[in-house]
């Protein structure tokens, strides 16, 4: 019974503990964890050290999830806000010195700088923290907030986890406290080892072994001052060493010194760091391991050189005092490929304006660069010392290297010999004169190999070429047209016939007339006056299978070749019948002088609705015009020819009242536009006019004051147009011709009826 209390007590007490670890922080609290949390993430300490961190400061065990959730949350908040929101965030840090931000995002924005070095730190990554990883050195000094975790083995088994108290005490089991408070690691270990050998005698001989580990590594606050990109406190693990703490600050600002940065202790200065060491060679040396309340102090440069040109790094140098222009150069990499390393152009300041220097190579472990001063390396000239060509018709043409004294026969014999088509009677070698002139020496191929004619002595940047014999001759060519399959122009050669070009040309087309081809040649005439007659014109009969025979024609230089096309054996074209015949379509012309009757024939005739007197023809797109006439109308390739259907209708449109169609009852126009209703007042009936359903037009005229309308014929269409502005405000002369006369008839009738 006794037991089964203490467990149910022991139950209850779980419960409630269990609920009190899961109870939600406040929301001042929750800040503060989470604060904390980030602060210590980049310190770069695991979650287990973060919680036993919390705990120890008051926070339930359940703390380390419940900040978690929170970062989580902010984080997704944070991407939904877009980058507005993001930028409105890393200020709000960089306001509370909360350098977490570091570990996330890069400096962005912020320019790439003209001075070297300052570039490393514009792109700052987590990647830069300090490894917790690695075992903790012997010289890292302790101090309060550090954890330490005691191993006994052996003989005696026992584990010791605790910390260093804010009065520098670290609690040892059955011992009491032992000051540990500015002692290394090195030192801890001996001196918990030999408080120890009191209570486990077994340490003094081996039996018990004691292993001295940090748990938890303490935060320490240190400073940037001076001419820093972001002074200020930070607050970051005690293992963090000097180059993290100026990687995590920016950097210096343009006018801050990288080789003169100070490392401030107790109010002097304990280290002095060059940060050029670590940037040209990657050494670490230099750096030194950060304590609480350090100053790292960026003093202001004292001396820049710039350095351009042909070097590999061109940049703006800061230069320690006494430091030389061979200390500069290797700061640039050294010289690049193409640079003259004999000098080097310095402009430098003069007592009113600036000045040239040229420093020669042995003057550069010696000289002395000032404030502003700019070093420039030039390139080597860009001609070749021993440079010769040899082109043409060589076996190996190319750039070779002149050797001491060689002459002109030995460059051949270097290069492989001259090609069998080489035009060996003449070659030249042009050669660079003093000043811009050049100068062409010829010689003679083949005398100059056997030796025949003096040799020539090549010099430096001579250009040899020898020629091809194939530019020295004559491109000529012959010509073909007419009924072959590929017409054009043909390069001569020598003993072409006739029969030869035409196979070139693709031989003859089915409609070549080759029993009569025509062959037209120059006459080559040696007269000094002026010849009327150019061409010799012969026809010759060609075997159709291209066969030569010894009648075959040989050609000459620009003969010009016409194969002639046979006269009828080729389609006369097509004309188009469309409308009311019995078969539509494109019928091809069978003889020259075919007509309109004869096609509509071979069309089966006009069907019963088609009204043949309106029949149209079209040449080109254009009507043409066809009057009653006994005069047959040939057809060409392309005509067309419609035959309308009967329209017992007339079309009434333009300005007036009501526009329709109209059975056709009259052949009066007034009568049709009487029945729509009359003209408008706007409708202009003189100019009125009549398109026929064979596409002829007519219109009204006048004679004196009378008006004749064209006569209206079934599927007649009529249009009165609208008067124009200039119809409505002036009287046109034949209006006023009609009137003068009307009256001067008047008055003769009147005078004879007053006799």
């Amino acid at each position: 019974m006794k037991l089964f209390f203490t467990t149910l007590l022991a139950c209850f007490v779980l419960t409630f503990s269990s609920f009190g670890q899961k109870a939600k922080l406040s929301g001042a609290m929750q800040s503060q964890a989470v604060n904390a949390y980030m602060k210590a993430k980049q310190m770069g300490l695991s979650d287990a050290e973060i919680k036993n961190q919390l705990v120890r400061r008051g926070y339930p065990a359940s703390v380390l999830e419940q900040v978690k959730l929170v970062v989580q949350s902010q984080a997704a908040y944070g991407s939904k806000l877009g980058e507005a929101s993001l930028d409105t965030s890393l200020s709000n840090a960089i306001a509370r010195r909360d350098t977490s931000w570091i570990f996330k995002t890069p400096l962005e924005g912020q320019p790439k700088s003209p001075y070297f070095g300052y570039s490393f730190f514009s792109e700052a990554f987590s990647e830069y923290a300090p490894n917790t990883n690695l075992a903790t050195p012997e010289s890292y000094i302790l101090g309060p907030g550090d954890g330490l975790k005691v191993d006994v083995t052996g003989l005696n088994e026992r584990e010791i986890v605790g910390y260093i108290s804010p009065e520098g005490y670290y609690t040892l089991p059955y011992v009491g406290k032992v000051s540990l408070n500015g002692v290394s690691i090195e030192a801890a270990k001996k001196l918990i080892r030999s408080r120890l050998t009191a209570i486990y005698p077994g340490i003094s001989t081996s039996a018990t072994k004691v292993y001295v580990s940090l748990s938890e590594v303490r935060t320490i606050q240190v400073y940037v001052s001076g001419e820093a990109r972001r002074p200020g406190g930070y607050t970051v693990s005690g293992l963090t060493n000097l180059f993290n703490l100026l990687y995590l600050s920016g950097g210096p600002t343009d006018n801050g010194s990288l080789r003169t940065i100070q490392v401030i202790r107790n109010n002097k200065v304990v280290r002095e760091v060059d940060f050029y060491e670590f940037i040209k060679k990657g050494i670490l040396g230099q750096n030194v391991r950060l304590e609480d309340q350090d100053i790292i102090h960026y003093p202001i440069y004292k001396n820049r050189v710039k350095v351009e040109g042909e070097v590999k790094v061109s940049s703006i140098f800061e230069l320690k005092e006494k430091e030389t222009l061979q200390q500069v150069l290797q700061f640039a990499g050294g010289f690049g490929e193409n640079a003259y390393t004999q000098s080097v152009t310095i402009k430098t300041k003069g007592e009113t304006g600036l000045q040239i220097k040229n420093v020669n190579s042995a003057e550069f472990a010696t000289f002395v660069l000032g404030a502003g001063d700019a070093v420039t390396v030039g390139a080597i000239d860009s001609l070749y010392e021993n440079k010769v060509i040899i082109a043409g018709e060589i076996n190996r043409p190319g750039p070779y290297g002149l050797l001491k004294n060689e002459n002109l026969s030995a460059l051949i014999s270097r290069a492989g010999g001259i090609k069998e088509n080489a035009f060996a009677n003449r070659g030249f070698i042009q050669r660079k004169m003093p000043g811009v002139n050049t100068q062409m020496i010829p010689f003679d191929v083949l005398e100059i190999l056997a030796k025949k004619q003096p040799d020539i002595l090549l010099v430096k940047n001579d250009s040899i070429v020898i020629f091809s014999a194939r530019n020295f001759l004559t491109n000529t060519f012959v010509t073909i047209s007419g009924g072959v399959k590929k017409p054009g122009s043909y390069t001569f050669q020598k003993g072409m016939k006739i029969e030869d070009l035409i196979a070139l040309a693709g031989g003859f087309t089915v409609d070549a007339a080759f029993h009569k081809v025509e062959l037209n040649r120059l006459k080559r005439d040696n007269q000094e006056n002026l010849s009327n007659q150019i061409l010799t014109r012969s026809k010759v009969s060609v075997d159709s299978s291209l066969r030569s025979s010894a009648a075959s024609l040989a050609l000459e230089p620009f003969d010009d070749v016409l194969v002639p096309k046979l006269l009828n054996y080729r389609l006369l074209g097509s004309v188009k019948v469309r409308g009311e015949v019995l078969y539509e379509g494109d019928y091809s012309l069978e003889k020259r002088d075919e007509t309109v009757a004869e096609i509509i024939a071979r069309a089966g005739g006009i069907s019963p609705y088609a009204s043949i007197g309106d029949l149209q023809v079209y040449r080109n797109g254009l009507r043409i015009g066809i009057e009653e006439t006994n005069t047959p109308l040939y057809l060409l390739p392309g005509d067309q020819i419609v035959v309308p259907r009967k329209n017992n209708f007339v079309t009434v449109t333009g300005a007036v009242f009501n526009e329709q169609l109209i059975e056709y009852h009259s052949g009066r126009l007034g009568e049709y536009i009487s029945a729509v209703g009359g003209t408008k007042n706007n409708a202009n009936l003189r100019k009125a006019y009549v398109q026929y359903p064979n596409g002829m037009y007519k219109k009204t005229h006048r004679f004196l004051f009378m008006k004749f309308y064209p006569r209206i014929q079934p599927g007649s269409k009529i249009f009165v147009p609208e008067k124009s502005l200039a119809d409505i405000k002036t009287i046109g002369v034949s209006e006023i011709s009609s009137i003068a006369t009307l009256l001067t008839s008047l008055v003769a009738v009147i005078s004879i009826l007053n006799k």
